[in-house]
């Protein structure tokens, strides 16, 4: 045991410690404990350590205490207090865990160790994230608690753990309709008696929408309240989420005719550094260089505010950002790249991804060899080296392996290109394939085979394209026949491409995106407008209808990194587009 006397000091400046003297639990008479070995007599003895011998020591609280002395010539030797402190000791513990052999669990009461209910268990040193069902049938409705407990090999048992919980009223299997819906704003009118919203009945309703009448409310924030009733009769939770009106403003959006931006300290509005752009009402995508050269190595803060036509400035926004140390003149190249599986294996030693050293490296694709890998989830890791010996952070994606299947299909997609449409699909897994065909039709029933492609059957997947030359007039439907060796075949999603070049009459931006996409139709629409984003897989994952509009905002702030379709159809026109999410 290691003891740290932080200070011991001699009440008189002639004096000079020269004896320190421990001892455990007994205090016995001045200068028969243990001796601590001084090297050299002060008058300020600090930051003294030592090993006490507790060998002999029994298990349990013990107490330690220490003294010094200090003599003067011709005077006798003075003693110090004494100074002590607690400590335990405990039982051996072997190096090697031993094996939890049995769980059991209780609620609310305590049936004495070993004779609650059994948890079946695989003996193990460490058990993590074992998964039961406790029998609550007997228990009354209301809050209980539920413990856990484990015994080792060596027949100990550990602590008790436990955690509470609630138990409902049975409810019933069958989930009732949603009825109504009704709002109001800030002030309860009563259930039953706020603004109705139109729905149609069903279980779920997610994704439903509707105008609140904001119309009488002050500038400001308020408190929108939401609640249901379904065919039991019986009201929801009243939901509530908060918001701000503004005040009433002009119909025409103002141009943003300047933009300035100040790096930690604010000179004051129209003194900061200006940022050259092209008046426009939407300036998205805008890219400016922002002159840090007299800046400390650090963190600091970019802000940046536009002001409008009207006179108004913006709110300041503002961002975070490092500026590292001074860097060689010339360009650092990107000279190597690798990756591992769930496990690094260390710097050089991880699977190498063969790349030409460039400064830039974008869009590079690589196969990941995922044999032998358990189902589940599995964490990817990928890194890089520059010319100068830095390796970068690790960029870090998850993924999950499934079941052995024939063929799993990531995507597929047919987009119209100048005079023909490119038909394109991914997989992540192929085995005994013997051909894709590419089908196409004019009217989505009959379809007609116009091309095959031979698969690679590759377990770890494949991108595949092919292009078909002779579109027909309007709507164009595709879709991809899947042949195994054994002659059984499957069908992908249909695509639908109109080849009259909508694009004409929309444009989409920005893209890549990182918050919103903007979709802006070149002329007012006549109809209905269906907008549907999907994701690689074919799910969807936004879809709105609307009339009249000729600016659409899509917020996509919270989707996750990758390429998505977006399908705009009217009466008028039918375009598919790929959107890329960056953030």
């Amino acid at each position: 045991m290691i003891v740290l006397l932080l200070l011991l000091q001699s009440t008189n400046a002639q004096q000079k410690i020269d004896l320190l003297e421990y001892g455990i639990d007994a205090v016995p008479a001045y200068g028969q404990g243990t001796p601590i070995t001084v090297s050299s007599p002060n008058t300020n003895l600090s930051n003294i350590s030592f090993n006490a011998n507790i060998a002999s020591v029994s298990e349990g609280i013990h107490t330690l205490w220490v003294r010094s002395r200090s003599t003067v010539a011709g005077d006798s030797a003075k003693w110090s207090v004494n100074n002590y402190q607690y400590f335990f000791k405990s039982g051996n513990i072997a190096s090697s865990l031993s094996n939890i052999d049995k769980l059991e669990y209780f609620i609310d009461t305590d049936p004495g160790e070993g004779k609650a209910n059994t948890i079946t268990v695989t003996p193990a040193s460490q058990e993590s994230v074992i998964s039961f069902s406790p029998d609550i049938a007997s228990l009354a409705n209301g809050f209980h608690v539920l413990f856990i407990r484990s015994l080792d090999a060596s027949g100990k048992w550990s602590i008790t753990n436990y955690t509470y919980f609630y138990k409902l009223n049975n409810i019933s299997e069958t989930v009732s309709n949603i009825n109504k819906m009704e709002y109001f704003i800030d002030t309860d009118p009563g259930i039953g008696k706020a603004s109705l919203i139109s729905l149609t009945p069903a279980t779920n309703i997610s994704g439903l929408s509707f105008n609140a009448d904001i119309g009488s409310l002050v500038a400001g924030f308020h408190v929108l309240f939401i609640r249901s009733l379904d065919a039991s009769g019986k009201w929801s939770i009243t939901n509530y989420t908060y918001f701000y009106k503004q005040n009433s403003l002009s119909a025409n959006v103002s141009t943003i005719s300047k933009m300035e931006y100040f790096i930690d300290t604010d000179p004051g509005i129209g003194k900061a550094n200006p940022i050259n752009l092209t008046p426009a009402t939407n300036i998205s995508g805008l890219s400016f260089n922002a002159d840090i050269s007299s800046l400390a190595k650090g963190f600091h803060i970019l802000f940046i505010r536009s002001l409008d036509a009207s006179g108004k400035w913006s709110i300041t926004n503002n961002t975070y950002f490092y500026k590292s140390g001074p860097q060689n003149n010339s360009t650092t190249d990107i000279v190597k790249i690798e990756y591992f599986i769930d496990t690094d294996p260390g710097y050089f030693k991880a699977t190498n991804i063969p790349v030409t050293a460039a400064p830039d490296i974008a869009n590079q694709a690589f196969t990941a060899d995922i044999a032998g890998l358990s189902e589940g989830t599995h964490y990817l890791d990928i890194r890089s080296l520059d010319s100068r010996g830095n390796w970068s952070l690790n960029a870090i994606d998850t993924f999950n392996i499934l079941g052995s299947v024939p063929l799993r299909l990531l995507n597929f997609s047919a987009m119209a290109e100048d005079t023909f449409v490119n038909v394109s699909w991914q997989t992540a897994y192929e085995d005994a394939l013997q051909s894709y065909e590419v089908e196409h039709s004019t009217d989505g029933v009959t379809f007609t085979k116009i091309g095959s492609v031979s698969p690679t059957n590759n377990p770890s997947g494949n991108v595949y394209l092919f292009k078909d030359i002779a579109p027909s007039p309007g709507e164009n439907f595709y879709r991809l026949k899947i042949i195994e060796d054994d002659g059984s075949f499957s069908y992908s999603v249909i695509k639908v491409v109109r080849f009259d070049n909508g694009n004409n009459y929309v444009s989409v931006y920005p893209n890549p995106a990182k918050d919103n996409v903007n979709i802006l139709f070149k002329e007012v629409t006549e109809g209905n407008i269906q907008l549907q984003l999907d994701g690689i897989n074919g799910q969807v994952i936004q879809s709105t209808s609307m009339t009249g509009l000729q600016l659409k905002e899509l917020d996509v702030s919270k989707l996750a990194d990758g390429i998505y379709e977006l399908h705009i159809i009217s009466a008028k026109i039918n375009v598919t587009q790929k959107i890329i999410v960056q953030h």
